[in-house]
């Protein structure tokens, strides 16, 4: 090939030198070396040559994905965050809702981290919201507080438990919510889907005054835990219904006790009995117990259905009535909170072996929560036991809550607007007297607004000291309409029956 090149060379030089110059020999005699090249197949490429020009197209394309869809995450979702970071701190305001009840706990989709689910209510001024999408639950990313996925019901939800059933057999516990008006869902933590709806294929049955379920064996051999419902068919809540755990529809025909003006306490003990509290006229109580075969017979005529599950998880009860108290025993040492005085507040512990009192605690114009209790060990290995609790007080100079408190309304109790609905006088138990400042909104539902004072006290104890903590105090403004709910109850935000359990964490 050098040769031929060299004889082209020659032969066109010695024509080029007859015609042209120097330099336009040498740019005329170029040109035809790179023309002849071509013709001669020179600059075709080879199939090696092919292949590493499509393979470096084909990394580049790689490339871009990769630093495009791969490699990009959420920051708290990075391994080198998620593992090296131990803590951060973070602060959420999250407007138009009101978080109430308990926190449960779950992880989070790729199972590095944990979400926060809560149950919400709605904005009690704007009806039109209540009506539709009264409430729901949220789930907040753990590491940062942003939201993870919100699911909206159309009733308020009261409790939740994400601990005790899997539905959908994904080897994760979905959420069991209970509320208002007969609600009784099952929601999986993940993306807030909702599995199923409590309902009846008959429709002759609208359950409603719902206690949270208790887990039931599987009785339809579906192998999912059946629930039983404490629920009211009329105006007693006095029967119980099954539901299937794997579809929410009520098994058979419910268990009425019409003896009873009302159930409570309802469990499922050891020998798979199930026993509650019957209070019967006169203000008289009886505990009352039915064998597993006896709910099976009873509901849906099931002769001799086996067992073949351990003991369920059950649901871990609040124990506290609005207005009354509540008492928990742990360590030998009992604690008592009374709120049955009105506008008044007195927490007790006492040794229960010696009945020598070691806390107190008293405060006029105060509500208390039940509290939350934990344990903890120190380092020089003694065990210890605390409680948090949340306090409300009411503001110095009111009227506490009296039953003839004058709230500042638009409308006075008795009047009538022009939906018919009636304004009526006060709860004590939801309407704190604060301010006397009043605004108008939609609907002629002219509320009040009051200035509530939240507490948060820790209290820790063992064998020989206690000590206590208040570690915050904060303003919470409270709204409360002069509009009644359906069920007659008055519409506060937030409000003492929604915040009962708000101190719980549910793993």
């Amino acid at each position: 090939m050098i040769g031929l090149t060299t004889a082209i060379l020659v032969v066109k030089d010695s024509s080029c030198q007859k015609e042209r110059n120097h330099f336009n020999l040498e740019a005329e005699c170029q040109e035809l070396l790179t023309t002849d090249d071509v013709k001669s197949g020179l600059g075709e490429m080879s199939p090696i040559r092919k292949l590493m020009f499509v393979l470096s197209l084909a990394l580049c394309g790689v490339t871009v994905i990769v630093f495009l869809f791969v490699l990009p995450c959420d920051w708290e979702t990075c391994p080198v965050l998620t593992y090296h970071v131990k803590s951060q701190s973070w602060e959420r305001v999250i407007s138009g809702i009101e978080l109430t009840g308990g926190i449960n706990i779950v992880k989070t989709v790729d199972g590095t981290g944990y979400n926060l689910l809560f149950m919400f209510r709605r904005d009690i001024l704007n009806l039109d919201l209540i009506n539709n999408e009264a409430g729901g639950i949220i789930a907040l990313k753990g590491y940062t507080g942003h939201d993870a996925w919100m699911t909206k019901l159309h009733n308020v939800p009261q409790d939740m438990d994400c601990s005790l059933i899997d539905i959908d057999k994904d080897n994760l516990n979905d959420c069991i919510v209970v509320g208002e008006n007969g609600l009784l869902a099952a929601i999986e933590p993940l993306y807030g889907n909702v599995l199923w709806y409590m309902h009846d294929h008959s429709a002759n049955m609208k359950p409603s005054k719902l206690d949270f379920p208790i887990m039931f064996p599987d009785v339809n051999g579906d192998n999912i835990n059946e629930l039983l419902v404490p629920c009211s068919l009329s105006d007693r809540r006095n029967s119980l219904v099954l539901v299937s755990g794997r579809r929410g529809n009520i098994l058979g025909k419910p268990l009425n006790f019409t003896d009873c003006l009302d159930i409570n306490s309802v469990s499922l003990e050891e020998d798979w009995n199930i026993t509650f509290i019957c209070h019967l006229a006169g203000d008289k109580e009886a505990v009352q117990s039915l064998s597993f075969q006896e709910v099976c017979n009873g509901v849906a005529d099931l002769n001799e259905v086996k067992i073949h599950t351990s003991q369920p998880k059950q649901h871990r009860r609040q124990t506290a009535e609005a207005n009354k108290g509540w008492s928990l025993t742990v360590g030998g040492n009992r604690l008592v909170g009374d709120n049955s005085v009105q506008c008044s507040l007195l927490i007790n512990l006492t040794d229960q072996h010696t009945g020598v009192a070691r806390w107190n605690y008293s405060h006029e114009q105060m509500y208390g929560m039940m509290p939350t209790m934990f344990t903890f060990k120190k380092p020089s290995g003694e065990r210890a036991v605390g409680f948090i609790f949340k306090l409300w007080e009411w503001v110095a100079g009111t009227s506490g809550c009296s039953l003839n408190t004058n709230f500042m309304f638009c409308n006075r109790p008795g009047q009538t607007n022009h939906e018919g609905l009636v304004y009526e006088a006060a709860d004590p138990r939801n309407m704190i007297p604060g301010s006397e400042q009043t605004f108008r909104s939609s609907h002629d539902n002219c509320p009040a607004m009051n200035t509530i004072i939240e507490h948060i006290l820790v209290l820790t104890f063992n064998s020989t000291h206690v000590v206590e903590l208040n570690i915050s105090q904060s303003d919470v403004i409270q709204l409360c309409s002069s509009l009644n709910t359906t069920d007659g109850e008055k519409l506060c935000q937030p409000s003492i029956q929604h915040q009962q359990q708000s101190g719980w964490l549910n793993i």
